[in-house]
């Protein structure tokens, strides 16, 4: 029975189950914690060689949301890259840490420091983000709201250019944070990401209508077994879901139109990726035709049905699992960098200039 158990939860996990990185050693960053509602909550600050505290420069801020049984240091540093790019751009780097193993247990002190120090040890614990319910959802948020705050007293930040990204799990905690934390974050790019609850929010994505825009970059891809893509207008169906986006971002008639649509043919390894810009720019939606869970790019990172099997054996101290990956390397595309298209759509957004921005709070 236990044995039964293990191979269930093992399977139940591949649902939001990311492109992982490879083990490894060097650290990035500066470990930090903070107690938040009772709880230890961890995260690492990547800040560009040219910081300089005691300048008078302001830097732009990005928060990175990992996926389930991924470090911050693995999504930052080998599926992303983000790591190089802040640097290169100069902006700050967050990488907030869930603190879930998947029975939705927090995990101890122990374990969080582990997590974020020794990536060689990332697989031995799930990592996750619990957003079962409204509850969980509102505490990852106020987790988020607090760690901004945080940021804005501890760094020299630029308070309208912090941006929001996520993959996978992280990805679908973006969308819900589009929704709730928008007077913090100026733009989100949600990476295969699952269509979001209405009923783990506060707000509803099908009737809110707020009064500015919240600019928000999507992609999906055709081949992903862990988030299912449907040509269908389906309720739940991830285009449906774009085009939702897209609603609360109209204000008039004249807002109702795509303002551009590409299709990219040419790609070496037989993928298409489709391109949907619309209502003003302020919504950029991704196709990735015939690719999978990735975090798309050049040397991207991506498993063979045995790597995979080793991972999972890794996790859950078994070796549970013996079908094929759900991220093999023929769906990665690596003629596109998902990295340098979510930057290119942060790049010079402004929180101000999406509007008046209302409080709200998250209860």
């Amino acid at each position: 029975m236990k044995f039964k158990l293990i191979i269930m939860l093992a399977l139940g996990a591949l649902l939001h189950w990311p492109a992982q990185a490879k083990p490894q050693t060097g650290q990035i960053g500066f470990y930090n914690t903070i107690t938040h509602e009772g709880s230890l909550r961890g995260y690492k600050v990547i800040t560009p060689a040219w910081y300089d505290p005691e300048k008078k420069d302001k830097y732009p801020v990005l928060f990175l949301l990992h996926g389930d049984l991924c470090s911050p240091d693995q999504l930052a540093l080998r599926m992303s890259t983000f790591t190089a790019k802040a640097n290169a751009k100069k902006f700050i780097l967050v990488l907030p840490q869930g603190m879930y193993d998947y029975n939705h247990n927090k995990l101890d002190e122990t374990a969080l420091r582990t997590r974020l120090f020794n990536d060689s040890e990332a697989m031995t614990k799930f990592l996750s983000w619990s957003l079962h319910d409204r509850d969980t959802v509102a505490q990852e948020l106020r987790y988020l709201r607090a760690l901004h705050a945080k940021v804005c007293d501890d760094y020299k930040v630029d308070r309208d250019q912090f941006y929001l990204a996520g993959h996978s799990r992280g990805a679908l905690l973006t969308q819900y944070a589009a929704m709730e934390l928008n007077s913090e974050f100026a733009a989100f790019a949600s990476i295969a990401s699952p269509v979001p609850d209405s009923g783990n929010t506060v707000v509803d994505l099908n009737t809110w209508k707020p009064g500015f825009r919240v600019p928000i970059l999507l992609m999906n891809a055709t081949k992903d077994t862990q988030v299912p893509y449907s040509p269908i207008f389906w309720r739940n169906d991830i285009i449906f879901n774009a085009f939702k986006w897209s609603n609360v971002n109209s204000k008039n008639a004249k807002d109702m139109t795509w303002v551009e649509s590409t299709i990219n043919t040419s790609t070496a390894d037989n993928t298409t990726v489709s391109k949907l810009k619309f209502y003003n720019g302020n919504v950029d939606f991704y196709i990735i035709v015939g690719g999978g869970h990735h975090w798309h790019r050049p040397d991207g990172v991506a498993y063979t049905d045995t790597e995979f099997t080793e991972k999972i054996s890794m996790a859950f101290g078994v070796r549970t699992y013996f079908g094929p990956s759900p991220v093999p390397p023929e769906t990665l595309s690596s003629d596109i960098n998902t990295t340098d298209i979510v930057w290119d759509f942060f790049t010079n957004r402004s929180k101000k200039d999406n509007g008046v921005i209302p409080k709200k709070e998250i209860k």
